[in-house]
């Protein structure tokens, strides 16, 4: 079992993610945007992280560089 963060401003698409992974005992969290993805890694550890690329606020990029 994994903590992982998906990362993704389209709501169905974060969801079929999260649920897709939970099903296989995955802990997952969601995060609607950059910014609130980059908050939570803040409170929390994760794993693995999953992030699309163009979101508002702050991109997937600049997430995946800020966590390393």
């Amino acid at each position: 079992m994994a903590r992982i963060l998906v990362a993704d401003d389209e709501a169905g698409l974060r969801e079929f993610m999260a649920d897709a992974l939970a099903l296989d005992d995955h802990q997952v969290t969601v995060a609607s945007d950059g910014r609130e993805a980059l908050r939570l890694c803040n409170e929390r550890s994760f794993e693995v992280v999953v992030t699309d690329l163009k979101m508002p606020h702050v991109d997937g990029l600049t997430v995946l560089r800020t966590l390393r």
